[in-house]
């Protein structure tokens, strides 16, 4: 649903990061195959987990991809917000697949 989505709205390409043998079977592709690469990593060296499903080749752009501003976290900021909610108890219950 999503990529279709995707393709209504006009986008050209969905980028994502992950598992390669996952994301095939959705019609996701090697990133630098379309000479796009994920900010960091070398031109020369192949990033599999970096991956895009074209949706229109003809609006393609090349070049670097970086992850927007708001995937940088604070880890002590977090550390704050998480304290906010009750600690969580591992619980095992009947019936419950080990």
């Amino acid at each position: 649903y999503t990529l279709e989505l995707a393709s209504r709205m006009g986008y050209p390409s969905v980028l994502i990061t992950g598992n390669p043998d996952y994301y095939k079977k959705y019609g996701f592709e090697s990133a630098s195959k379309y000479e796009i690469y994920y900010e960091g990593m070398s031109k020369e060296d192949e990033s599999p987990f970096f991956m895009i499903k074209v949706l229109d080749e003809s609006k393609l752009v090349k070049g670097v991809y970086s992850d927007p501003e708001v995937y940088n976290i604070d880890e002590n900021e977090l550390e704050e917000f998480d304290k906010q909610f009750p600690i969580k108890v591992k619980e095992k219950r009947e019936g419950q697949l080990v």
